[in-house]
């Protein structure tokens, strides 16, 4: 039976023996969204901010988000639909300046995405609508540079006529309508902390019953079930800024890395997924016939093995054949694409991500008779154990198995190798993913911690 490993990757400096919604001020977004199912829910407005909160004084501050909901449905089949609404006063050029062309991020492939209303409301009362003109759809930024890499393409809207003292409002929705994952969903959401935000709620709707493995930190949700749905809404607000001293003694204890693990956890994740065997089964399902070599792997493998004696030899020939000399798109797992594209692919095209980099000495490695599995990984955060969810990964790396296997201890012996370096020599990893906890992802191994 298949199964896969969560370990930590223990490494020196060289080891010798791992969809989305308009960017927004301080928040993190993952891989899904979608709107609540009760349409009297759905129509509910949001409670106004209490008397309190009104009397503040936020006049100094370039703009307040009187109102961030997002709504997201999910359903059995990994489907999902999500809304934003949004409410942002303006007040001053600054606001303008970070508000005057909304960006919105979309998976071309399963995605489509409407614009609903972006409306600007004048001091006078006095309303403008966004046309269809104002829109433009586009490659994303972090897909120009390989556009056959992601699938991520984004929706660009100019507002119209925006100055200090305005109100902007506007109203998205993105129908998925390709699960990512069949019959699968997943979802994590850091809540806006460093501008001010007078009501901020997510709402996750998921059919009554189906298995999630969830986490909060901090406020837990409120939960509704009526006619076969489950609602989770969460609430947030920021009322009050830290001072400047606060945030410099935070930057500086990162600095010294002293950063308490529970600051690199979102504040909501939530996944279908009940194990990480799971998630293993379901990438290495993704990548299986995209390792395989063709002819063309199988020649070039010979070609640069041919008068190599050693694994370990052979190995390093076909790391320095793919990481130095194959472009390395710095599009991190997950965004807009988690299939690699065919190794054959890869060696044509003389480019690729994470995920493919990896596919191609893989496949080189296969042909040269040896073994190699992807490893997922992120190059910042703490893998949090608790939740299976392939939003927990940015990266991907590679794991060469020695025909050792593991040692007294059952630490697997092997090559950790990561060819989207390119300048960095055979077996060093950069020190953003040493010690870390990974997923790896063999055709067969028993499940490890």
């Amino acid at each position: 039976m298949r199964s896969t490993a969560i370990f930590v990757i223990f490494v020196a400096a060289c080891f010798a023996g791992a969809q989305q919604l308009p960017d927004k001020p301080s928040t993190d977004k993952t891989t899904h969204e979608s709107p609540a199912q009760n349409e009297n829910k759905a129509q509910t407005p949001l409670a106004p901010p209490a008397a309190t909160e009104k009397a503040a004084d936020y006049s100094q501050q370039a703009f307040v988000i009187e109102k961030y909901l997002s709504k997201i449905r999910f359903e059995n089949d990994g489907s999902s639909e999500r809304e934003q609404i949004t409410r942002i006063r303006v007040q001053t050029q600054a606001g303008v300046q970070a508000f005057g062309q909304l960006h919105f991020p979309y998976n071309g492939a399963n995605d489509k995405i409407e614009i609903v209303s972006v409306k600007v409301t004048k001091p006078n009362g006095a309303v403008t609508m966004a046309g269809a003109d104002s829109v433009q759809d586009l490659t994303a930024p972090v897909a120009r540079e390989a556009p056959i890499y992601s699938d991520l393409r984004q929706k660009d809207v100019v507002v119209p006529g925006l100055t200090a003292g305005d109100i902007l409002e506007y109203n998205i929705r993105v129908k998925e309508f390709e699960p990512l994952a069949p019959g699968q969903f997943w979802w994590e959401q850091q809540f806006i902390d460093k501008v001010i935000v007078l009501d901020e709620q997510l709402q996750v709707d998921i059919p009554a019953g189906r298995a999630l493995k969830m986490r909060s930190k901090g406020v837990e949700p409120q939960v509704n079930t009526s006619v076969g749905r489950t609602v989770y809404t969460w609430k947030n607000s920021v009322l009050k800024l830290e001072d400047e001293d606060s945030v410099l003694a935070k930057k500086n204890k990162k600095k010294k890395k002293e950063v308490d693990p529970e600051e690199e956890i979102p504040d909501v994740q939530l996944s279908t997924f009940q194990s990480w065997d799971e998630v293993g089964r379901w990438y290495s399902g993704l990548e299986r016939d995209r390792v395989k070599p063709d002819e063309t792997i199988r020649a070039k493998a010979k070609e640069l093995t041919a008068s190599l004696k050693t694994d370990t030899d052979k190995i390093e020939a076909l790391y320095d054949f793919v990481a130095p000399r194959y472009r390395y798109v710095g599009i991190s797992f997950g965004v807009g694409r988690f299939q690699p594209h065919s190794a054959a692919d890869v060696l044509n095209n003389r480019y690729g991500d994470c995920k493919d980099k990896h596919t191609l000495l893989a496949a080189l490695i296969k042909a040269a008779g040896l073994d190699a599995y992807p490893v997922l990984i992120h190059h910042a955060r703490k893998l949090d154990e608790s939740v299976p969810s392939p939003a927990q990964f940015d990266h991907v790396i590679s794991f060469v198995p020695l025909k050792s296997g593991t040692d007294k201890a059952g630490n697997l012996q092997g090559l950790w190798l990561d060819s989207t370096t390119e300048v960095a020599p055979f077996r060093m990893l950069v020190a953003s993913i040493r010690n870390k906890k990974a997923l790896l992802v063999p055709p067969t191994l028993r499940h490890r911690l």
